[in-house]
């Protein structure tokens, strides 16, 4: 009984390197990298085990190597795929295929390692674990750089990115923009992204299923971006259409599907901004004051950040988007 012991916990070795592949394809990445690790507990124990139990198995060395290929091999290359896409998205572009090639050469290292007699008692050149949690905590490193990724659409971001990123800025952050894309002056959309963070930014874009926060001033548009957002992630939507096509969906329609989410807020950010500001023109101050109950940032930076863009245009426009913003903001805690 005892000589299944070791071969039972390198199955579980296995079962872990499974699980990681599935969580980063599905975009989990602090899943998979705690799997990761998890796999390289199991592999240790299952030789702790047989050398303390003095029993070992032909069979038990190639089911070790079997799993450390997945483990080690495969599932930090699927962590690596998923890193490089976020690099390159909206791109066509085979980059991100490179990472497999940390699994070919893990199962050639293995596969050297069970037929070279000089390993018999140690190792020569570098374990595939240690190659594969160096590379998972790079990832994992990487990952956690940015504090919060907004995916915003819409025209008037231009304005709210701009005082966010001032803002973070002033906070001591780290703050990145990606240009602007979309066909505004022909009726198309505008997207963009923001990365914050304490630490520098490498990318300023976001991957799908990974934004903190979508800010959509057209609800049909928040609509369309969901599968942008992480699954914890809040979704901001102003609740007028802009009925630029023939065949508009029901905004009803549209409207209720976006409430489902468990952190969305939905608002009427024109009739807000005309009764707080004078005009409707302040509903980008509207939007940004509901999307600052969601930033891990002063609302006072934010405003003071609002009064340095629009100081220019006297103190009546100051206040009055000002008074836009607060009223945004008290609508989204409200929510």
């Amino acid at each position: 009984m005892k000589r299944h012991i070791p071969n039972a916990i390198t199955c579980c070795n296995l079962i872990c390197g499974c699980i990681a592949v599935q969580q980063a394809f599905a975009g989990h990445t602090d899943a998979c990298f705690l799997f990761i690790v998890l796999g390289a507990a199991f592999d240790f124990c299952d030789g702790f085990a047989a050398r303390l139990l003095h029993v070992s198995s032909a069979i038990g060395k190639e089911l070790d190597s079997l799993a450390d290929c997945i483990t080690f091999g495969f599932a930090p290359a699927t962590l690596i795929y998923h890193m490089l896409q976020q690099c390159h998205v909206g791109t066509v572009t085979e980059m991100p295929y490179i990472a497999f090639l940390l699994a070919a050469f893990s199962a050639l290292r293995l596969a050297k390692f069970n037929l070279d007699e000089r390993q018999a008692l140690g190792f020569i050149g570098l374990p595939t674990p240690a190659c594969a949690l160096f590379w998972a905590s790079l990832c994992h490193i990487v990952q956690h750089n940015t504090r919060m990724a907004f995916w915003m659409q819409g025209y008037p971001l231009l304005t709210i990115a701009a005082i966010i990123a001032r803002a973070a800025m002033q906070a001591g952050l780290h703050a990145k923009q990606s240009e602007v894309h979309g066909m505004s002056q022909r009726g198309g959309s505008v997207e963009a992204h923001l990365r914050l963070s304490s630490n520098p930014i490498h990318s300023d874009l976001i991957a799908p299923g990974t934004a903190d926060v979508i800010l959509a001033v057209e609800p049909m548009e928040a609509l369309r971006q969901l599968a942008c957002l992480a699954p914890d992630g809040a979704v901001l939507a102003n609740a007028n259409p802009v009925r630029n096509i023939p065949d508009y969906p029901d905004t009803n329609a549209i409207l209720d599907q976006l409430k489902r989410r468990p952190k969305a807020v939905v608002l009427d950010a024109e009739g807000i901004a005309t009764a707080t500001a004078g005009s409707a023109r302040a509903m980008n101050m509207v939007m940004l004051g509901a999307v600052s109950a969601f930033l891990d940032l002063p609302p006072e930076l934010l405003q003071n950040a609002v009064a340095d863009m629009f100081a220019r245009k006297g103190q009546k426009v100051v206040d009055s988007n000002l008074a836009a913003f607060a009223a945004g903001r008290d609508a989204a805690l409200q929510k």
